[in-house]
């Protein structure tokens, strides 16, 4: 997918081989960092098991904002810490 048909798109969620050639990787390299490390792909990700899932708004965010916004309740919204001074 082109990130047009995402921003077009009515999926809830989306699988690396949605945004495999938006990030320049392939869909198993994608999921492999999902699930060891999904930290550092930037972007929220689920995984159950063997399946990934993106969630649309949070990919769109972090690839027109950067890192994606944190919700630790309903009514916060928090930026994530971007240097190691900031989450001591």
């Amino acid at each position: 997918m082109t990130i047009e048909e995402l921003k077009s798109s009515d999926k809830q969620m989306l699988t690396p081989s949605d945004i495999k050639d938006i990030v320049g990787a392939d869909a198993q390299t994608i999921r492999t960092q999902a699930k060891t490390h999904p930290e550092l792909l930037g972007f929220p990700v689920t995984v159950l098991g063997s399946i990934t899932r993106i969630p649309r708004i949070g990919f769109l965010h972090w690839y027109m904002y950067g890192n994606a916004y944190i919700i630790s309740d309903a009514n916060a919204i928090e930026k994530p810490a971007t240097t190691m001074e900031e989450t001591a």
